[in-house]
This record gives structure tokens, sequence and C-alpha cells, in this order.
């Protein structure tokens, strides 16, 4: 069976037991994902190309078609189809089950760039009911490519870009206990990834998000130095990383400093975590040299289930932080407070603060989302899930379907991030 070729072939690379069979016929883009419980643009398609005495097979993304003018560009001939039988002679596979494994030197095997979206993709394994599990790394390494090309259409469009401007991670030596500990007061909430480094920007890739914001925060003063430590090592293109500061932390001004010059895009203030009053006297100074530094503050807001009964950061209190320091770059999180949308509007909308989406599938009705964003200007609303508690799909599904222009989606999911962090 093909699928032994392909188990056999894997075997140097330790991964033949990753493969997996299915009941269910995965012969079809729209069947393998079925199947594989993906979505479909995950699956890696291998499509097979005539050459002049050769076979080229380009793997991409399941939504994404052959462009035949950049095909001819690259290659130098037309974007020529194998016959079924064709491909089953060159290839050794049949159609249905063509992969990129374990191929001769005269089939040439090349990876589109369509795939890069994700932090793993889907391809066959040699059999019309098989699949493995890759991340691009492996897929290049596994299929011997000869390298990456960009010779397909349509998959920009179906993914637009999404910065997330709300998302959390942890160092693998403390996930666990946090997990354990914040598991037991999030509303019902389950955590969709295991907010470690690795898991969440695969989480992030296989949602075709473009970049994300991690926000950590400092629930102790002496948490300050190790967590923006952190926070400088994972920052990157990719994960655009916050520092955080707490206000009784030894000469926080100069923290901020340093905060600032490890490249930091900003800082993640929790009052109910952190259990601060967001207009304490005691932060105006910090909130002073933030907007010195030019360095954006996110600020939970509302309600938040670590404590109950007592909500630290209204709306009303981000006020007095707005009227006293204008020119501080100032985030609410959360539509700019978790069930407390009556203050949003009565002291929030239509001032210099941006809000944030995260949760507002949860807590808002949609007709509500729309109204706070319309009222505020979808020129100062952030798409945020608050990952890992947030479900991505939800959260972008819920703002495609309030009645959103196409203008004002682009501003939300990526061109207000953006212009703020000035990426």
């Amino acid at each position: 069976m093909s699928v032994e070729r392909v188990r056999n072939y894997l075997k140097q690379f330790g991964a033949d037991g990753r493969i997996i069979e299915f009941e269910l016929s995965s012969a079809t883009v729209d069947l393998a994902a079925k199947a594989a419980g993906v979505d479909a643009a995950r699956i890696a398609k291998t499509l097979s190309f005539d050459g002049d005495s050769d076979c080229i097979l380009i793997v991409a993304a399941g939504d994404a078609r052959v462009d035949n003018a950049a095909f001819k560009a690259r290659f130098g001939r037309k974007a020529r189809m194998l016959t079924p039988e064709r491909a089953l002679e060159m290839t050794g596979y049949a159609v249905g089950g063509v992969c990129p494994f374990d191929m001769s030197d005269d089939v040439e095997v090349w990876l589109d760039e369509s795939l890069k979206r994700f932090g793993t993709i889907l391809p066959a394994c040699g059999s019309s009911n098989s699949a493995i599990e890759l991340s691009c790394e492996e897929l290049e390494t596994f299929s011997r490519a000869r390298g990456w090309v960009d010779v397909c259409k349509n998959w920009r469009e179906t993914y637009p870009c999404i910065i997330d401007m709300h998302a959390h991670l942890f160092p693998e030596m403390l996930v666990e206990h946090a997990m354990d500990r914040l598991t037991k007061v999030s509303d019902g909430l389950k955590p969709v990834v295991m907010p470690t480094y690795a898991e969440t920007v695969k989480y992030m890739k296989n949602h075709a998000i473009s970049a994300f914001a991690s926000l950590p925060i400092a629930t102790k003063p002496s948490q300050c130095t190790s967590i923006n430590n952190y926070a400088a090592k994972v920052n990157s293109d990719y994960v655009l990383a916050f520092g955080t500061i707490h206000p009784d932390f030894p000469e926080p001004l100069k923290e901020l400093e340093r905060i600032k010059e490890l490249g930091l895009h900003g800082i993640k203030l929790h009052p109910d975590h952190q259990q601060i009053l967001p207009d304490d006297e005691r932060m105006f100074p910090l909130y002073e040299k933030m907007a010195e530094l030019d360095l954006p503050v996110v600020l939970h807001a509302g309600w938040d289930p670590v404590s109950p009964d007592y909500t630290r950061c209204t709306p009303e209190r981000l006020r007095h932080i707005i009227d006293r320091v204008p020119g501080l770059t100032l985030i609410g999180a959360h539509m700019g407070g978790v069930k407390m949308s009556d203050d949003v509007m009565k002291y929030l909308v239509g001032q210099n603060v941006y809000f944030d989406t995260s949760m507002g599938y949860r807590y808002l009705t949609p007709e509500r989302m729309l109204e706070l964003i319309r009222a505020h200007g979808a020129d100062k609303i952030l798409f945020g899930s608050d990952c890992p508690w947030g479900p991505l799909d939800a959260q972008i599904q819920r703002l495609r379907e309030i009645g959103l222009s196409d203008d004002e989606l682009e501003m939300i999911f990526h061109k207000n991030a953006e212009k703020l962090l000035r990426l």
C-alpha cells in the first residue's frame, strides 16, 4: 500500500508514527478538512504538473489556486496538470493520495508560499484516507523540497491580515501552575490552547493571524524584572511583546525606561490581579512616564471573575486617566469595560482611548457591540482575542457578522494596530 511506502520513508525522520488514517475519504481538500477537523486552507494539496521529461509537484494550501502566469514566469513552461495515469506513473501515488514524500530525482518538489500562513499543515500520505500534521519546516525537510515558490493565487484574499492585540504567554516552567490557578477563576471559560510560546504561536498561525501582542501581568513587584526579560526574549515581528510594571516595584520609572530600551511595544496593567486602582495618585507618575516614552498602556477594563464583587478599573476611572494625562496612549481592554457598556458610553465613547474587542463576543450582544464601535469610531478599535481564553474563530466571525463595512473591518483587524505600533 502507498501509505506503507510513506510510513517506511518517514521512519528516517522518526515521524512514521504520526501518520493519521481516517475512516472516511480524504481524497479532496474538503473531505480531508472534514476528516481532520481543520480549516480547508490547512490541507496541503500536492498538485502534479508536466515537465519536459520530468514532473513538478507544487504543494500548496487548500484554498490556493495555481496562477498560470506566475507558474510560467517561475518555471518557463505552461502549467499543464498531469493526467491521473501519468501522475501515478511519475509519483507512484494515485490521485487523491498524491504526496511529496519519497520522490525520485526526476520529480521536483516545490512548496508554495500559501502554506506559510499556518503553524502546521496536513499533506496526504499516499492514500485517499491519510494525512500527517507537519510544520512548514518539517514539510520542507521531509519532502526534500527544492525551495519555496509563489505561484498560487486567491489565498491572500481568503485570510486578510489580522493582528491580535490581546493575548497572553507564560514561560514553560510557570504555565501549568498559572493555568491551574487561573482556570478556577475564569467565569467558566476553558483555555483554547496551553499558552506557552510554541503552542500559542502555532495556534495563532493555524488561524492565519499575521502577528499578535503578548500582554504579561506582574501580580507582585518582584516579578517585573523577570517578566520583562522574558518579554524581550520572545519579542519579534510576529510576537509583539509588551512589558509590565507594578507601582510598588523599586524605581518603577527606571524600569519603564528599561522596557523602552528592550524594544517592547507597550505596557500591560491588570488592576484586579495587581490589586491597584488605576487612578490611584501613585499611578500618575507612571502614566506620565509612559506618555513621555511613547509606550501605549493596555488596562483590563470592567468586571473580572478574579474579583467578582469589586471592579477596580471602571470606565469612570479610565476617564480620570484620560483627562489627567492627555498625551498617554490608552487601550481599554474588552470594549472599554466588561459588563459596563452603559458606563463605557457615558465616560469613554468619543474620548482619546482605544478599545480592544476581546471578550466582546461573550459579554455584548451583536447589536450592542456594533453600537459601541459605531459610536466610538472604528478607527479607535483594535481586534483582540484574550487568547488563551477566547476562541479566535468565534471572535473574528462575530465582527464579520454584525454589519461592519469592509473598510471598518480592515481598520479593526490590522490598520489601527499597524498605525498605533508603527508596524
